[in-house]
């Protein structure tokens, strides 16, 4: 059976289609991040990362950095990446049901230097940050930065 000029246009249209969603959207995957974990493995949820930062040097527009319960205290503080639009923000949430620390110890948690579309969800943070102007996050030049359903506590008064 032969195509018409037309299916075939639609065809090519149709794979023309595809192949930029794909590289607008990359292929986005789950990082798993455990306290059992090891930054040298794969981040899948049979190897999980045993570190946050780990998650956030490996994600790309679109992932998900799905964090195991317990208490996660930061050598030094987060550098996420950027997503690129709401349709690729890279999220770092809590895995269901679980109850995730992400603990500054006496730094920032994170800096945002021109960071835009991430979202941080069901995630809990502190720091025992006491310098003058001290703070959980630092933010500069950064957009579309999102916190769903986090706590945020221990800062001195």
């Amino acid at each position: 059976m032969e195509l018409s000029s037309i299916q075939m246009f639609d065809r090519l249209r149709a794979a023309i289609l595809a192949v930029a969603l794909m590289a607008t959207t990359g292929f986005a995957k789950t990082i798993h991040v455990s306290r059992t974990g090891s930054d040298v493995a794969t981040g899948t949820l049979a190897q999980p990362y045993a570190t946050i930062a780990k998650a956030a040097a490996t994600s790309e527009p679109g992932d998900t950095g799905l964090i195991r319960g317990g208490t996660y205290v930061l050598a030094a503080q987060l550098e996420p990446k950027s997503g690129t639009s709401d349709a690729a923000r890279i999220t770092y949430k809590a895995y269901p049901g679980e109850t995730v620390l992400v603990d500054g110890g006496s730094g920032y948690v994170a800096t945002f230097s021109t960071r835009s579309y991430l979202t941080f969800h069901d995630l809990r943070f502190t720091t025992a940050n006491i310098e003058v102007g001290a703070g959980m996050f630092y933010f500069e030049a950064s957009k579309h930065i999102v916190f769903q359903g986090c706590e945020f506590f221990g800062m001195p008064a």
